[in-house]
């Protein structure tokens, strides 16, 4: 009975959390097409794509469970033989798997500039797809569930790249993030949150996977099952919470920019407000401020036009350290009385004495 228990208990449990995981997925699926129609039409085939594949991996854990709880109960040699439900789910979960690194793969090498860091780590997603395959391949082969440990060659590859994969991500994008902070609260708050939750994201598939690859080879049951049927769930809400955060952030860009932040999905179109000049007027106070003052702000906003997202705070483009508008700072300075004002600045708030009037 404890064998039993061992054989079937973690492939129950991880269906469970499984679908549980889905559910999360789905609201963030319908969530992202609500809040996000002007992503480029890649984006959203790429989310439908994680969809699509995700829903057929449930599909195929529910089967599994079916065949070897109802089906099967009772047939004690029966279930002790693996089923084409269970031997898909590797090819399955690096479907998902490799197709997430490969997204941030192209992410890192937009955004530093650097492609050979993308390649890199697509070479590492596309290894891990091809030991993933060949772990199904070697599951129809070998059948019964006491001799999977014979595919320890492929099962190593596949989830040792994943999680050191999963690692290099999370600390380059931290990085690069945490290297372009600009010293102004609004943007450097954004950037915060974006670290933050590329750590949570990362951290929780790498422990996951590396706990299921120490399993598989620490035992012979099957409880590394309970960690290795929702890994694929992991992959899909990770890269979808990514997208999704982007709407918590118009409040900050709004606050300081005064236009809709873009990459929420609002009618922004990156340029700052044109607000005209406060200007002191002759029925006010003649006990106001005597010293002319014109403050001048510029916020560059640049858009990621191989994302298809705009970001406010970054770019992606290659260019040199030295032009830090590229850099998407703020620039602030002083003019003082007399000084020229400059028709190039696009949003200024003008601060003008009862003295500066007079002289006008």
């Amino acid at each position: 009975m404890a064998a039993m228990d061992l054989l079937l208990g973690p492939i129950l449990l991880g269906t469970i959390v499984n679908i549980w995981l889905y559910g999360i997925m789905v609201t963030q699926t319908t969530m992202y097409y609500v809040a996000f129609p002007r992503d480029h039409k890649w984006i959203k085939i790429l989310v439908g794509y994680m969809f699509l594949v995700d829903t057929l991996n449930s599909i195929f854990d529910i089967g599994l469970v079916w065949k070897y709880t109802i089906t099967l109960f009772g047939d004690v040699e029966g279930i002790l033989v693996s089923s084409w439900w269970f031997n898909v789910e590797p090819v399955m979960t690096v479907m998902i798997s490799s197709t997430t690194q490969g997204f941030f793969a192209w992410r890192i090498a937009k955004l530093t500039g650097q492609p050979w860091m993308g390649w890199g780590i697509a070479l590492s997603a596309f290894i891990q797809f091809a030991a993933g395959l060949s772990s199904t391949v070697g599951a129809f082969i070998v059948k019964d569930f006491a001799r999977f440990q014979e595919l320890k060659a492929a099962v190593i590859t596949w989830l040792a790249l994943s999680s050191l994969t999963d690692v290099v991500i999370t600390c380059i994008l931290s990085w690069y993030l945490h290297t372009h902070r600009t010293g102004f609260s609004k943007t450097d708050d954004v950037i915060t949150r974006l670290v933050r939750l590329t750590v949570q994201t990362g951290l929780i598939t790498t422990l996951w996977a590396t706990t299921d690859l120490i399993l598989y080879l620490g035992w012979s049951h099957n409880l590394h099952l309970f960690f290795q049927l929702p890994l694929c769930k992991l992959y899909t809400n990770s890269l979808m919470s990514t997208l999704n955060s982007r709407a918590g952030w118009g409040g900050s860009f709004t606050t300081s920019t005064g236009n809709p932040d873009p990459m929420s999905g609002g009618t922004g179109t990156g340029q700052p407000s044109r607000k005209g000049p406060a200007v002191w007027r002759p029925d006010q106070p003649k006990s106001h401020q005597t010293t002319a003052i014109q403050v001048m702000t510029t916020a560059t906003v640049h858009r990621d036009d191989g994302f298809e997202l705009e970001e406010y705070g970054l770019d992606t483009k290659r260019v040199s350290p030295d032009d830090i508008e590229a850099f998407g700072q703020t620039q602030s300075r002083v003019q003082l009385p007399g000084e020229p004002t400059s028709t190039a600045i696009s949003d200024e708030t003008s601060l003008h004495s009862r003295a500066s009037f007079d002289r006008k």
